[in-house]
């Protein structure tokens, strides 16, 4: 997501020790009156940046990037290649590096609808089986959403966004190469 990490206003939020990057992380939960009832979904955001920043446009060219880009989605691609069983801790990490590699100022943040185990693979189905279970007796089924907003009737430096729907695009990709939706 291009936006501010509390986008979707999820009541469990990753927070950094540190710089971010090989810091000490916890989870911390907001109050249970502050909280909206669950889905029954599995909701989990990873945004492009905190609520007091702005995320930035990777442009053409970085990372091998043919159409403009967000630079979170840009950093989230490269983590993603190769990677497909890296835990959520190994992947906030390694796209907060990336980011600061390339000078941006921007702190990607995570957060979920439930509690979680950040040693855990961000797409579990991916990860190497540990316990022999039993054929499934029908295919999984998969959703996701993407949304790319490029805000068009504003004026281009006032806020029109230039990649967020090729960023959309982007992740469907990966969805579809890298995990079989």
């Amino acid at each position: 997501c291009c936006h501010s990490g509390t986008a979707l206003d999820l009541p469990y939020k990753v927070m950094v020790d540190g710089q971010g990057v090989n810091s000490g992380l916890q989870v911390k939960k907001k109050l249970t009156h502050q909280m909206k009832p669950q889905s029954k979904g599995n909701v989990v955001l990873l945004s492009g940046c905190k609520d007091t920043q702005t995320s930035a446009d990777a442009g053409v060219g970085l990372a091998g990037n043919s159409q403009p880009a967000g630079a979170m989605t840009t950093a989230f691609r490269v983590t993603m290649t190769g990677h497909k069983d890296i835990a959520f801790k190994d992947l906030l990490f390694q796209i907060r590096s990336f980011l600061q590699h390339q000078g941006l100022k921007q702190v990607p943040q995570l957060s979920s609808e439930w509690a979680l185990d950040l040693s855990l693979p961000f797409m579990p189905e991916c990860a190497p089986a540990k316990v022999l279970c039993p054929p499934a007796s029908r295919p999984p089924v998969r959703k996701g959403l993407t949304i790319g907003v490029n805000y068009y009737t504003l004026p281009k430096g006032h806020g029109q966004l230039s990649g967020c729907i090729d960023d959309s695009d982007t992740v469907i990709g990966i969805w579809k190469d890298r995990f079989g939706f």
